[in-house]
């Protein structure tokens, strides 16, 4: 019987792919910039005391970059498909395509979305077999389903059951392996109507949005846009500028980053997720009250949630977003309190540190490269705020260290040097500001040591581990460092002792 049903639903899906599910294929802009001249948009970001690029003066005559992606859609009516919004977001030209019937159709207009279900209804200049649309109140859990889409733009059908209804954001949870270029297709149940829209996943399971919400949308009243039309309404560029926004926090760009989320939020100021990630820049920033008062939005923004058993799941999670909200006021409080402005820079300068050496360990240099950069800022702010502390410098000085190092590994050798030659000036004046703690004054040698070994100086280096050695001599590293010196200069047997002496001090140390 299993076995008939399954063969049932492959079927269900070939004729499906065949007559009504397309595969769109996407062209968008290649950056935020692009974005701006594709659709004629002034751009509406404010930096403070912030440059962008330079933009042509005639935009029109721009050669515009684009980017090609896949996803798909299918047939609602004769002439009107369906897909995710976030998927024709950002969009310049859509052209979806039967593909067994080789029939390609270029996307007329947009005929009307739903921005909280992520759906939009788009016309094409040909004509598909329309989907039987279902009752998804009617779906139950171990329902067996089949999804018939384009994943990475080719065809595929895949079967599984309905784990449930998410409760919190009206979603079907599947236990089926959707990927990217999914998001838009059909899902079928046993007697081949249509019950939900693919809209994304994880490794654990897969959502899709039910298909009463899509068959409201068919019967709403239609007002027809055009694509470039579409892309300009308030709302639907604010998702633009929160993807640059999300792009620049990712680089550490996070005062620009704040800007286009401040874009975002003019234009659509419930943009919840807006509100989230300029309150997590923010954060990075050191700029508590901003952040606490971006999750106070958030928190009014979503509609309280009255206690009922029958959405007894729901009430508990809306109380305990509540709890997270205080618990994270009252942490960042308590940060300010400890830290202050300007020790919290110096705080997350070191976490960064701790993450990106970590990450270096794993072998993901690019992303330890990325935290040692983002510590670097940290440290760069924390300096201009504290400018006569000798120990500000050694840490700048040292980040710029383990960047070169990095540097070095991936044979950027003109990089490496002059960041060890910026190591090695930090250190000097970190030494000059004559700090009488012999703990960090054999620090700041070691770092000038350290970055003088880099560029090749090693009797110079061998100099000033001496130093680190006579102020601290009981420190391992200081040895082995020497060690790596004398061993270059091929004075092995000093730096067999030395190494000798660093295994002595301390065993877990490498020679």
């Amino acid at each position: 019987m299993e076995q008939q049903k399954d063969t049932t639903l492959q079927h269900i899906a070939e004729k499906a792919l065949s007559e009504s599910v397309v595969r769109l294929e996407l062209w968008s802009p290649a950056s935020y910039h692009e974005y701006v001249i594709a659709f004629d948009v002034d751009n509406p970001t404010q930096y403070d005391n912030v440059e962008l690029v330079d933009q042509p003066s005639n935009k029109r005559k721009t050669i515009i970059q684009e980017l090609m992606s896949h996803a798909s859609g299918f047939f609602v009516d004769k002439n009107t498909i369906v897909t995710n919004l976030h998927v024709v977001q950002g969009a310049s030209s859509i052209t979806a395509e039967l593909v067994d019937k080789q029939e390609r159709f270029e996307i007329d207009n947009v005929e009307t979305f739903d921005i909280e279900n992520d759906l939009i209804l788009l016309r094409v200049n040909g004509e598909g077999e329309p989907l039987t649309i279902g009752n998804s109140t009617e779906i139950m859990s171990e329902d067996v389903i089949c999804v018939a889409g384009y994943p990475n733009g080719n065809a595929e059908i895949t079967q599984g059951a309905i784990d449930g209804i998410s409760s919190s954001n009206q979603r079907i949870r599947m236990r089926i392996n959707t990927t990217g270029g999914s998001s838009g297709s059909p899902i079928f149940n046993s007697d081949g109507v249509t019950i939900g829209i693919d809209v994304s996943g994880n490794e654990v399971y897969s959502y899709a949005i039910p298909s009463n919400i899509l068959t409201e949308l068919i019967n709403v009243q239609r007002e027809s846009l055009s694509l470039k039309e579409w892309q300009k309404l308030p709302h639907i560029r604010a998702f633009a500028e929160k993807k640059e926004g999300d792009k620049l926090q990712k680089e550490g760009a996070y005062k620009k980053a704040i800007a286009h989320y401040n874009t975002a939020i003019q234009l659509k100021p419930d943009m919840v997720k807006a509100y989230e990630k300029r309150s997590d820049a923010k954060m990075e920033l050191g700029a508590f009250g901003g952040a606490i008062e971006d999750l106070l939005t958030i928190a009014r923004l979503q509609p309280p949630v009255h206690f009922r058993f029958s959405k007894l799941t729901k009430y508990v999670s809306w109380k305990v977003d509540w709890v997270k909200i205080i618990g994270i006021h009252l942490f960042i409080k308590l940060l300010g309190f400890i830290f202050g402005n300007c020790g919290w820079y110096k705080f997350k300068g070191n976490v960064k540190i701790g993450r990106a050496k970590s990450e270096a360990e794993k072998g993901d240099k690019s992303k330890a490269k990325l935290l040692y950069q983002e510590a670097l800022y940290d440290f760069v702010v924390h300096l201009s705020l504290k400018p006569k502390v000798a120990r500000n410098y050694n840490s700048r000085g040292w980040t710029k260290y383990l960047i070169g190092q990095l540097e070095t590994e991936e044979n950027n050798e003109t990089k490496a040097q002059q960041l060890y030659q910026e190591t090695i000036s930090d250190a000097d004046v970190a030494l000059q500001l004559h700090t009488k703690n012999s703990k960090y004054k054999a620090a700041y040698y070691h770092t000038r040591g350290a970055a003088k070994a880099g560029i090749g100086d090693h009797d110079g280096a061998i100099k000033d581990f001496n130093e680190c050695i006579r102020l601290r001599s009981k420190k391992a590293l200081y040895y082995h460092d020497r060690g790596l010196s004398k061993k270059a200069l091929e004075r092995q047997e000093e730096a067999e002792f030395d190494f000798s002496k660093a295994k002595e001090l301390d065993q877990k140390i490498e020679k």
